[in-house]
């Protein structure tokens, strides 16, 4: 019965993105180990302790928490962005400091990089917004 709903679970998981959103999508990104696909334990970060969420666009405004819930990978975002519809937008947004988003400063092997090659591979227009001071 367990592997019914995993696989109901991620066919409707499969099928939300194949069908697109009516409002987009939002991609989040924040510095967190453990969505490295190599954690370390004493030693300097690697390169891809970066978590990532993509989420359907809505109107209303996602809380911290509720983002973090999502927490991707690079590579298992990689593996979303294959699954939405070419020509659908997405908009990438740090809602806090807690956040980040890709920028030209960071190094080219940067995990960010990738995303923003992924959706560019697949046809997905992204937006990156830049955070404004409050």
């Amino acid at each position: 019965m367990k592997l019914v709903v995993f696989v109901l679970v991620a066919l409707s998981i499969h099928t939300a993105h194949a069908e697109g959103s009516m409002k987009g999508w939002e991609v989040y990104s924040w510095f967190d180990a453990k969505c490295s696909a190599r954690p370390s334990m004493h030693s300097a970060p690697n390169a891809d302790s970066v978590c990532f969420a993509l989420l359907p666009g809505t109107n209303r405004t996602k809380t911290a928490d509720e983002i973090r819930k999502a927490a991707l990978p690079i590579a298992a975002l990689e593996k979303q962005i294959a699954t939405l519809a070419k020509g659908e937008e997405a908009f990438w947004s740090a809602p806090d400091a807690t956040f980040d988003l890709p920028t030209k400063e960071r190094a080219k092997l940067d995990v960010r990089h990738r995303a923003v090659e992924a959706f560019a591979k697949r046809g997905v227009k992204l937006t990156i917004i830049a955070r404004t001071a409050p």
